[in-house]
């Protein structure tokens, strides 16, 4: 069954690769509730990014230089729903997702299970499996807070504001060089006079 995505797309709070008895799936966590879909994670992506008119690649290219990490990225569908990478099961496959994503906002508490996998709790109480420590849950928790950060910082800035900030940067700058050529001539003018002094 194919989730209609285009109808719940502002629902969606998380996103987890499963197998069903016709292959690869995924189990998509809504505000209310989950829904399966017999599409992969891919393919779910692909399509969320175009009720979104994302370019995910590009996008992926401008998380990785802002939070200057690579590998798995979040991903984000506008400045408040950024949605983290967790690895939610064990690949039969080769080409087979074991990323699924959870809304960063979403997340609550986290709690160590057995070897290398601990629980997750949306803040509504259920919970999902991750196949991680639970630091690694909490440094992807805060990779994801920090991206919000940065969109939701972005969305408010004024053009103007960015230049006039941008001209303030460039004049400290200019500031900052020429307090160190001073600095350098008065050291320079103090040695000619303790040497002809």
């Amino acid at each position: 069954m194919k989730v209609k995505l285009e109808s719940v797309k502002d629902e969606i709070i998380g996103l987890r690769p499963v197998y069903t008895d016709q292959g690869n799936a995924t189990m998509v966590y809504l505000r209310r509730g989950e829904a399966v879909d017999s599409r992969g994670m891919r393919a779910i992506k692909t399509a969320l990014a175009r009720i979104y008119a994302i370019d995910l690649a590009a996008q992926c290219s401008q998380v990785e230089m802002r939070l200057h990490r690579q590998g798995m990225m979040p991903f984000y569908l506008g400045p408040e729903r950024v949605f983290v990478p967790l690895k939610m099961r064990r690949a039969l496959a080769d080409k087979d997702a074991v990323y699924g994503y959870v809304d960063v906002r979403c997340m609550g508490d986290v709690v160590d299970g057995g070897k290398r996998t601990c629980r997750l709790y949306l803040q509504d109480g259920r919970e999902i499996e991750i196949l991680s420590h639970r630091s690694t849950v909490e440094q992807c928790r805060v990779m994801g807070r920090n991206l919000l950060d940065m969109l939701r910082g972005e969305r408010g800035t004024d053009p103007e504001e960015e230049l006039m900030v941008g001209a303030v940067m460039h004049v400290h700058r200019m500031f900052r060089v020429l307090e160190r050529r001073l600095i350098h001539i008065e050291e320079m003018i103090a040695e000619e006079e303790d040497r002809y002094g």
